[in-house]
């Protein structure tokens, strides 16, 4: 049976001591081939990941790097006035959805907040610059990245992730 996500689970983040960094994709399956490595190592770093889908239907292959996933529509009426350290967003969900938008323009003017995306290239509509970077997994990393891109019945991955990065205080991924 695939885990899904009750609405009553979403973290009472505003109590929590850690780094966060919100992910809005637009599948479980997008998440974990663009960025999964990368999350692995936020993970593992002693960051919270907490991934927003549109459809979180099974989330194993994102549990099994160390986040957790939530609907996207339930969290954006919720989170008011939440703001993470980091903000990872696929261009694509930039592009179709005006309001994930807004909160990526309003985080990146404010300056205190890393803002990172993947895609074939930086969102039109942005308005800021950003740096391309090369995220090389580290060996757990690209290992629990195999895994749950194989639960996915998806092919095996790389050892490098693609971003463009900008906003608060970048200092490398």
């Amino acid at each position: 049976m695939p885990a899904t996500l009750a609405h009553d689970e979403y973290p009472a983040v505003e109590n929590s001591l850690k780094y966060q960094l919100t992910v809005v994709a637009s599948s479980v399956l997008e998440a974990v081939t663009t960025s999964g490595g990368w999350l692995f190592d936020r993970v593992m770093a002693g960051w919270e990941v907490n991934v927003l889908l549109p459809d979180p239907d099974d989330v194993r292959p994102l549990s099994i790097l160390g986040a957790r996933a939530f609907a996207l529509e339930t969290t954006l009426a919720e989170s008011q006035g939440h703001e993470p350290q980091g903000l990872a967003v696929s261009a694509q969900m930039f592009a179709r959805d005006e309001r994930i938008g807004r909160q990526v323009r309003t985080a990146l003017r404010r300056g205190d907040t890393e803002v990172t995306f993947w895609g074939a290239e930086l969102p039109a509509g942005v308005g800021y610059r950003a740096v391309v970077v090369e995220h090389q997994l580290t060996a757990a990393a690209h290992a629990f990245k195999n895994r749950a891109l194989a639960l996915a019945a998806a092919p095996a991955a790389g050892r490098t992730e693609r971003f463009f990065v900008g906003g608060a205080g970048y200092s490398g991924l």
